[in-house]
């Protein structure tokens, strides 16, 4: 095995990764995905439950605050790609955490434009409805269950739109796929599987979605039909 690759299987064993030294609990390729569903949908608001490090926050701040940035449409831009796109529709990130856990990177994410916020969003009821505001508001949202995701999802599936997106960390289909997942060397922990997302998408009409990239980065995507 390269250095490289024993580096990066080293981290993964350990469940942290760098993103441009910033620590996330996160497979290096699910960026890669989470890029791609970024490509095609076009969201306004994102949601994240579970900040922990921030590294994956600090991604989604970055898109945000992208997105906020005029586009350069003057055919006099020496600019090549014109940007005129839906990432340059106005969008919303949000971070909830129960608390803080790297104060200089959670200033990171605030000074890139980000809603972060501490506070307990599964027992909190100010908190909880804030976020059940967010996701019913118009436009399309995506959801991501990243803390006590179990309870995340069938919490706050109950408010998503139809077309709106909802994302869990830590998922394999079943013990099988956990198991293959570490074989590979691409992801250590599961924590969720399909049973544990059953009864929650069946009863808001959640179909899971894109698990052609999802699969190995141990992301459940489903989408509210």
């Amino acid at each position: 095995m390269s250095p490289i690759l024993e580096f990066e299987k080293n981290y993964l064993l350990g469940m942290y990764h760098p993103f441009f030294g910033c620590y996330m609990q996160q497979s290096p390729f699910a960026l890669v995905a989470l890029n791609r569903l970024l490509n095609y949908y076009n969201f306004f608001n994102i949601i994240e439950l579970g900040t922990h490090d921030a590294g994956l926050s600090t991604f989604f701040a970055l898109y945000a605050k992208c997105s906020k940035m005029p586009p350069l449409d003057n055919p006099n831009e020496p600019c090549i790609i014109k940007n005129s796109s839906h990432h340059k529709t106005r969008k919303n990130f949000y971070t909830f955490d129960k608390f803080v856990r790297d104060r200089h990177q959670w200033e990171l994410v605030q000074s890139l434009g980000a809603n972060i916020y501490c506070g307990d969003f599964l027992e909190d009821e100010d908190l909880k409805n804030f976020i059940a505001k967010i996701i019913k508001n118009p436009g399309p949202v995506l959801l991501l269950c990243d803390g006590d995701k179990v309870k995340e999802f069938n919490y706050y599936s109950n408010f998503l739109k139809e077309g709106d997106i909802i994302m869990c960390h830590d998922f394999a289909y079943d013990f099988s796929k956990a198991q293959e997942l570490k074989d590979k060397n691409l992801w250590y922990n599961h924590e969720v599987t399909w049973e544990f997302l059953k009864e929650p998408c069946s009863k808001n009409n959640i179909k899971q979605i894109h698990q052609d990239i999802f699969d190995d980065v141990a992301w459940f995507c489903g989408i509210k039909e």
